[in-house]
This record gives C-alpha cells, sequence and structure tokens, in this order.
C-alpha cells in the first residue's frame, strides 16, 4: 500500500514537472498595476520579535501595495512593526487568541469596512480576516487567511519541524485525496466572498501543498498567482529537517484581476518565506 502510495505521488509530481517545462514569468505590471505580498511573520527566533529583521524583509523590494499578515505579534512589537512598515492604512483582527489575532490586512490604498470569518479548525484555531480596499475607485475584496496546521509538529533541538519519510508519505497522501479540516475551511471561506460583487485576494498561510484536494477546491474558482512558473514549485516553509521545504503559503486572485508576476522571495525573519505579486485590475 505504501509503495502504490509513493508511485502514485511521483507519478503526479512528474506530471505537473513536465507540465511546467514551458512555462516563464511575465514582465512587471505596467500602469495601473499593484503589488501584494503575504507573509507569515510568526516563529521568529531568537526571543524577542526581530521587528527590524522582519521589516527589512517586506520593504527590501519596496513596499508593497496591499500587504497580508499572518501570526504578527501582539502589544509593543506589533506597534514597532507597523511604525517600521509605515504604512497609511491597516487593519487588524479584534480576536484575542488563535489565529485570528494575528492577522493583519496592510495597504496603500483606502480599507473600509472588515470582516473577521472564523473558519473550521481542529482546535488550533483558523480564520480569515477580509478588508475592502479602494483601489483607484474599485472596491477589491482582500483577505489574510490562515488555516490548521497539518499534524503532527514535533521540532528537534534546533527548532526545525521533524518528518520522518512514513509521515511526510501519509501527510501527503491525505492531503492529496482526503477532505481535512482544511477543505472544510476553505468551503466556508469560499462561500463568505462568493457574492461580495468585487474582486477578490484571498493570500495567507493555507498550510498545505499545491496539489492538495484543499488547494485545488480553491483553485477552482480562483488563480494561483504562481501558476504557470518555476515558483509554483517552491517551497515557502523552510524550518523543516526535510530534503523538499514545502510550499503552504498562496496568494490566489479572481478572473478580475491580472498576474503580471509572481515570485517567493527566499528571505525571511521566521519559518516562512514571503510570496509576492505584481498585479493588475482587469474588465
Amino acid at each position: 500500500m505504501i509503495y502504490r502510495r509513493y508511485l502514485l505521488i511521483v507519478a503526479i509530481a512528474t506530471c505537473l514537472a513536465i507540465g511546467m517545462a514551458w512555462a516563464v514569468h511575465r514582465p512587471e505590471a505596467g500602469g495601473g498595476g499593484f503589488s501584494a505580498m503575504t507573509f507569515n511573520v510568526g516563529d521568529a527566533n531568537p526571543r524577542p520579535f526581530p521587528v527590524a529583521r522582519t521589516a527589512a524583509c517586506i520593504l527590501d523590494e519596496g513596499r508593497p501595495d496591499i500587504l497580508f499578515l499572518q501570526e504578527v505579534p501582539g502589544g509593543r512589537a506589533r506597534a514597532e512593526l507597523l511604525e517600521a512598515l509605515g504604512y497609511p492604512h491597516a487593519a487588524g483582527a479584534q480576536a484575542k487568541s488563535g489565529k485570528l489575532a494575528g492577522l493583519m490586512v496592510l495597504s496603500l490604498y483606502p480599507i473600509g469596512e472588515t470582516r473577521e470569518i472564523e473558519l473550521p479548525s481542529d482546535g488550533r484555531g483558523s480564520g480569515a480576516l477580509c478588508a475592502v480596499l479602494d483601489i483607484d475607485g474599485e472596491r477589491v475584496l482582500a483577505c489574510s487567511v490562515h488555516l490548521d496546521e497539518v499534524d503532527p509538529k514535533v521540532r528537534n533541538a534546533e527548532g526545525q519541524v521533524v518528518f520522518s519519510a512514513r509521515q511526510a508519505l501519509d501527510s501527503i497522501y491525505a492531503e492529496l485525496f482526503s477532505d481535512t479540516v482544511r477543505t472544510a475551511a476553505v468551503k466556508v471561506l469560499g462561500a463568505a466572498v462568493a457574492h461580495a460583487g468585487m474582486p477578490v485576494i484571498l493570500a495567507g498561510d493555507f498550510n498545505t501543498v499545491p496539489v492538495s484536494r484543499t488547494i485545488r477546491h480553491v483553485s477552482a474558482r480562483y488563480r494561483d498567482v504562481l501558476w504557470p512558473g518555476v515558483g509554483w514549485f517552491q517551497g515557502t516553509y523552510h524550518k523543516i529537517a526535510f530534503p523538499l521545504n514545502p510550499r503552504i503559503d498562496y496568494i490566489f486572485v479572481s478572473q478580475r484581476i491580472a498576474v503580471d508576476q509572481a515570485r517567493v522571495l527566499a528571505r525571511s525573519a521566521g519559518d516562512h518565506f514571503p510570496v509576492r505579486a505584481a498585479l493588475k485590475k482587469s474588465a
């Protein structure tokens, strides 16, 4: 049974690799474009939270027009990070605990109404913070998302997550072919934003790999900005004792938003790499 699972996963990966061989990135956005970045800033080491390093990771290529954050610390560290980033508009979840608590949307564009959405969870918390942005006179719904982690999460002395080959294989198989709590979460999120009546951006830490049933469900309605492109295979979670880093961070856009360029940025002050995209509103 394990052997068949291994062959199936290898076959899927091979087909995807062949299908990606022709993919290239398009040029940067021209006039009327805007940039977006998602970044899970949590699990920083060493403590205290490295505000300056985190801000540098975000601002290195210029301040993104829209910034989706997850696991933002509270208290003084949050205030210092927001000051370092210098955004004129910011929305943060009001929840005091769980993954909703660390969600933020920062923007160079005005922010209107906001909504916090609690999502199905196995007990660690899962949610989305959605904010309506006014981008050059058009409303856009921008949601920062954080879904449940995949079990087990055991760390070694260096703080890396440790998966045995058997655990990794079982986890990937379950993500590919089973309805998990993450699948239930994106179904609830999709229903909550389905009738927004405006372009939609969903960005954040989905805690699952690109070919999972969860991501396939989202991709049926929204576009993964890294597809097609070599970045589709690039890992975003790097604090793991395993030969390959999984990609678990995404930016999804609705049909009325075009993608000019997107990439994973291999820099971090915590355990995730950010994803950045050059976008443009389309008719």
